[in-house]
């Protein structure tokens, strides 16, 4: 598989550089739009496997499969919501 191949290619760069990825927070992710999505991939970093995810949030954005951004909508309304109740309750 290509993916795999260039997940080698990147291991091997990080070793010789001196360089370490964290499996503990590396996640893979398919996007697409398509009704039926592909089978997932199974890929391995460092010997570790990579869990696929359906959502995952970077630099605090919430990024889903089919890059719809409605978790992270709801994300920031439910927030919205809990400091306009706090700012509605009587000090």
């Amino acid at each position: 598989m290509h993916l795999q191949t260039c997940l080698n290619k990147l291991q091997n760069w990080a070793d010789t550089n001196g360089f370490k990825f964290s499996t503990s927070k590396t996640v893979c992710m398919h996007f697409c739009r398509l009704r039926k999505l592909n089978p997932e991939p199974e890929l391995l970093l460092n010997d570790t496997p990579i869990p696929v995810v359906e959502e995952v949030t970077f630099l605090s954005l919430i990024f889903d499969r089919k890059l719809s951004f409605l978790p992270h909508l709801t994300y920031i309304n439910n927030k919205c919501m809990k400091a306009d109740r706090k700012l509605e309750r009587p000090v």
